[in-house]
């Protein structure tokens, strides 16, 4: 029996005993989140804390009018809390056991939401996809590149890859989106390739905020995690550190004001 299977008989025996829709809460916003895998109690748990600084500041910054693209979705946090707030939300994410939890908290809250399963990149197409599910049930996927196949077969059990849709966001724009005014990025290295893909969707003269968590990995991809701080400041916008978790920045990127 493998790590992963030993945790799922354990959560089936005690699953009575979790509460199932899990409350999301920060500040004074709250979505609720299925618990429905051990993996996503584990994972809505270990983010709140890990990432408490850069949902606070999301959650106080973002404004009910606001359109809002969640890039990178994973379970669909960033995206849930905007939704509740009333703002225009999109969701991204290629991954598709990750994109039913998603429909599945947007079923639960009622929300109204769009959801593209695809991943933003520099090219529309498609492209090998690494996954990785560590024993806790905490998925980490990425868009195939350099060693990063070898490396997750390393660090993850039950890795493998699959073929996913990739999308230009300036492409997505064309097909009759409206763009963000805030735009979560969440690519686990392949933050170059996003922005590349939307020089005309993150534009300060569009997109006020971008909340970019900013990989090591980024190097797999050809580029440094300056680079990403250089191509943000370069088109128009003030960078702000939120913290950092594992070698990994957290940007805030606010559009300069003229």
């Amino acid at each position: 029996m493998t790590k992963m299977e030993v945790v799922r008989d354990i959560f089936q025996k005690i699953k009575l005993e979790l509460k199932d829709p899990y409350s999301f809460t920060v500040d004074s916003l709250t979505t609720e989140l299925r618990v429905i895998e051990p993996g996503d109690l584990i994972h809505y748990q270990s983010t709140l804390t890990s990432e408490q600084p850069v949902y606070e500041d999301f959650v106080n910054s973002i404004e009910n009018n606001d359109i809002v693209w969640d890039i990178g979705a994973n379970l669909g946090i960033y995206g849930l809390l905007a939704t509740e707030t009333g703002c225009d939300v999109s969701f991204f994410e290629p991954h598709p056991e990750s994109v039913e939890r998603i429909f599945q908290n947007i079923a639960h809250n009622e929300y109204d939401a769009t959801v593209y399963e695809a991943a933003l990149s520099n090219e529309s197409g498609t492209v090998d996809f690494v996954t990785g599910l560590q024993w806790s049930g905490a998925g980490v996927n990425a868009i195939n590149s350099g060693n990063l196949a070898e490396n997750y077969d390393k660090r993850y059990d039950n890795s493998k890859i699959i073929t996913v849709d990739t999308q230009r966001a300036d492409a997505i724009r064309d097909n009759g989106a409206t763009p963000p005014t805030v735009a979560k990025i969440d690519v686990e290295g392949a933050e170059m390739d996003v922005l590349l893909g939307g020089p005309s969707v993150f534009d300060p003269s569009t997109c006020r905020l971008i909340y970019c968590e900013v990989h090591s990995q980024v190097t797999e991809y050809g580029y440094s995690m300056e680079d990403v701080r250089t191509e943000l400041a370069e088109r128009g916008y003030s960078l702000e550190m939120l913290g950092e978790e594992e070698g990994n920045w957290n940007l805030k990127a606010t559009a300069d004001q003229e």
